[in-house]
């Protein structure tokens, strides 16, 4: 009986935040321009290297924030999305995102020490594998940290993505 467990509730809920979510993918000029720099990167001959540096520094920096939340830095540094980690960097610094900075650096300090991080996804893994309890617990308070936002990434993205001409208002 759906009305009585509630479930009807929850099934008009999950209706209502979809179709919220469908009409920001129509006119929010943030959700635009990342959908047109993925397509770009994923169905293009030049893929990612032919996003200018503003792109590649915005899209960098949106992969480590979707994948620290999604999984932590442990993901991060697993995935392909860190392939990106000298832009997530300079992203990082260019919204002026200096405590995220601060924490993406120490994240990669607990996984690789002094090394830098291999851009191949591979050979990252087999470097960073497997982590100790100590790197673990370390990165999970980092991820802590991140996951409350200390700078405001979204204000910051998009000032960003404003000066430099990425988005506008959807008319």
């Amino acid at each position: 009986m759906p009305c009585a467990t509630g479930t009807r509730e929850s099934i008009e809920a999950s209706k209502e935040h979809y179709t919220k979510q469908r009409e920001l993918d129509r006119t929010d000029p943030v959700r635009i321009l990342w959908r047109s720099l993925v397509a770009r990167m994923h169905h293009t001959d030049g893929g990612y290297l032919s996003l200018s540096d503003a792109e590649k520094r915005y899209v960098a920096v949106g992969l480590l924030d979707g994948e620290v939340y999604n999984g932590g830095f442990d993901q991060y540094f697993f995935n392909s999305a860190s392939s990106y980690y000298s832009d997530a960097l300079l992203g990082l610094e260019g919204i002026g995102a200096t405590t995220s900075l601060e924490l993406l650096l120490k994240a990669k300090k607990i996984v690789f020490g002094f090394d830098s991080v291999p851009v191949d996804t591979s050979a990252r893994r087999q470097i960073s594998r497997p982590l100790s309890a100590s790197q673990s617990s370390r990165l999970d308070h980092l991820d802590k940290l991140f996951w409350a936002d200390p700078d405001n990434l979204s204000d910051r993205i998009e000032a960003f993505l404003r000066r430099h001409s990425l988005i506008r208002d959807v008319a």
